[in-house]
């Protein structure tokens, strides 16, 4: 990457920064802050999803905190991010952690739209688009 100086001070271009949490690429493009969001976002799921079994299993008030905790880390500063959901590859990084079967208490093989219904849950890049 080219580097310039300003006022004695050593400039570097770099692909990407990060500025209060999201991620700016040099492209303006949001791939890679989806990306990292929903990793985030599915860690989080699973680590609160190995904390039910000790507080009592997973009732429906505990799984809707877990697709809670889940969207609000995938959303977050979506307003910014959201019209980069005009691409499928986004859209599907956006729905695996929403996918998560202790959510639903459904199978792996269930699809994305039935395990949404089963859940109650509004895909993400909807919610993202509001």
């Amino acid at each position: 990457m080219p580097e310039f100086s300003i006022a004695g001070n050593r400039i570097e271009i770099k692909e990407s920064i990060k500025y209060l949490g999201v991620e700016l690429h040099r492209v303006l493009g949001f791939k890679a802050h989806i990306k990292t969001a929903a990793a985030k976002a599915n860690s989080t799921a699973s680590a609160l999803a190995r904390l039910m079994p000790n507080i009592g299993g997973s009732g429906q008030r505990r799984r809707k905190l877990l697709s809670t905790v889940v969207a609000r880390k995938l959303l977050y500063a979506s307003p910014i991010w959201s019209k980069a959901l005009v691409f499928n590859h986004n859209i599907e990084n956006l729905e695996r952690p929403q996918r998560t079967r202790r959510i639903a208490r459904a199978y792996r093989t269930i699809s994305t739209a039935a395990v949404m219904i089963i859940a109650g849950l509004i895909p993400a890049h909807l919610l993202a688009w509001e």
